[in-house]
C-alpha cells in the first residue's frame, strides 16, 4: 500500500480483513496476481483467487530464504511468473509451475518443471 499514513496502516489492513505481512526474513514474502478471469478477457484461469489462497496460506511461513510467488491467469504471464522463485501461469487445460526465477541483479528466467 501506497500513500497512506503511517498511524492508519493496520486499521486499514483490519478493514480488509487481511493480516500485515512480513517484508524481510527468509520466508513467503508475497504473491503477485494478475486478474485472470476476473477482468481479463485472456483470462483462462482464477489467478487471482488462486493468488489470495496461496498468500493466506503461503505468506509468512519461514522458509530458507525469501520467497517471492507469481500467478497469472494465462500464458500471457501478466504476474511475472517466469521471473519469481514460484510461478504458475494457466492454460485452458490446467497450470504450468515455474521455479527459480528472479529479476534481481542477475536475472533468470525459471525453469517450467510441470504442466
Amino acid at each position: 500500500m501506497v500513500g497512506l499514513k503511517p498511524e492508519i496502516i493496520e486499521d486499514v489492513w483490519t478493514d480488509l480483513g487481511m493480516d500485515v505481512a512480513p517484508a524481510v526474513g527468509p520466508c513467503v514474502h508475497y504473491v503477485k496476481a494478475c486478474p485472470g478471469t476476473e477482468t481479463c478477457r485472456f483470462g483462462v484461469k482464477d489467478s487471482l483467487g488462486l493468488g489470495m489462497r496461496l498468500e493466506k496460506l503461503l505468506v509468512g511461513m519461514k522458509m530458507p530464504g525469501k520467497i517471492k510467488i507469481g500467478v497469472s491467469g494465462c500464458p500471457n504471464n501478466c504476474g511475472e511468473g517466469y521471473v519469481r522463485d514460484i510461478g504458475l501461469f494457466g492454460k485452458s487445460k490446467g497450470w504450468t509451475l515455474i521455479i527459480g526465477g528472479t529479476s534481481g541483479r542477475k536475472p533468470r528466467i525459471g525453469d517450467v518443471i510441470a504442466e
